[in-house]
């Protein structure tokens, strides 16, 4: 079943470590920063209206270090993802997932 609307998840993305995207929606793409950091941009296929979105995310745990997502740099048209561990390090070779809501 389908949900849209007003109050829908407006993108999401499942993505690998190197920025290839397993599913997504209104994720034109992934690109890896290249700044030495699992820092990745979302690109989205329709842009916000503002930068006032609410954006997330979460990965997979590596090497029992725990993980977490910081998203930052919003832009209308994409925002970025940090991965880290628990400690404020690179979580490297590790899945991750972005979403966000907001008026389009």
């Amino acid at each position: 079943m389908a949900f849209f609307g007003e109050n829908s998840c407006r993108f999401w993305v499942f993505s690998s470590s190197n920025g290839t995207i397993g599913d997504s929606f209104n994720v034109s793409s992934v690109n890896e920063v290249g700044n030495g950091n699992e820092d990745f941009t979302i690109n989205f296929s329709t842009n916000f209206a503002s930068t006032n979105y609410a954006a997330s995310g979460n990965c997979n745990d590596t090497a029992a270090k725990g993980g977490q997502v910081f998203i930052d740099t919003k832009t209308t048209s994409s925002c970025r993802a940090n991965v880290r561990d628990t400690g404020g390090g690179n979580n490297t070779n590790t899945d991750f997932c972005a979403f966000g809501w907001g008026d389009q």
